[in-house]
């Protein structure tokens, strides 16, 4: 083998594992927000995740949507036991399942005549774990994982935002605060989360609740 073949079958190699470096970068984001929560004594979280695409044009018949939306949820739900409605203004086609840990919509927003449509797929997870028995993956990073594929093979560039929230017990003050969103952060080491804290007097909780992409 030629040298320079060599050289570029080393290239090859390396720009190959950069780019699952990368990947693998992005989809442990709820992994990395998940041992912040631990750390800051909040143990049990929701998950949510949405992600988005263009999807061709408008001029798609009812039929077509319902076929297109019955197949993904074939894809991705647990069971067959989906349920599938319009919206009143007759622009939207929803595709939903849920159970007690996990609720999937999906919506099919048809565009006005000549622009593209856009196809919304969102993931509730309650109570999420931070691990399972197969790997020690974040449920929800492979929920993103899982969903990306999906979009790519119908040829569409998916948007994902990812938001975990969790309950703390009590009210923190600004210093509190400071310290919970400085770990969280650190544990990212990304500058694009967004941290929110709201509290409720009734039941004396803060909700914390961090959002990236």
């Amino acid at each position: 083998m030629k040298k320079s073949a060599k050289i570029y079958i080393l290239v090859l190699v390396w720009l190959s594992a950069m780019v699952q470096f990368f990947i693998n970068e992005k989809v442990e984001a709820g992994q990395q927000v998940a041992e912040a929560f631990s750390r800051t004594d909040i143990m049990h979280y929701d998950s949510r995740l949405v992600v988005e695409g263009i999807y061709g044009h408008s001029n798609y018949n009812d039929e077509k949507i319902c076929n297109i939306l019955g197949n993904i949820m074939k894809e991705i739900a647990p069971t067959e036991q989906t349920f599938l409605y319009k919206s009143s203004n007759e622009d939207i086609w929803y595709a939903m399942y849920g159970d007690v840990d996990l609720d999937i919509t999906i919506s099919f927003v048809k565009a006005a005549e000549g622009e593209n449509s856009l196809l919304k797929t969102e993931i509730n997870i309650r109570n999420t774990e931070s691990n399972t028995e197969e790997n020690e993956r974040q449920p929800v990073d492979i929920w993103k994982e899982r969903l990306c594929t999906l979009y790519e093979q119908l040829g569409m560039e998916a948007e994902t935002r990812i938001t975990l929230s969790g309950q703390y017990h009590g009210r923190l003050n600004n210093a509190e605060k400071a310290i919970c969103r400085q770990s969280i952060e650190d544990s990212l080491d990304k500058n694009d989360a967004q941290v929110a804290f709201a509290y409720h007097y009734d039941t004396d909780v803060t909700n914390v609740e961090v959002t990236l992409k």
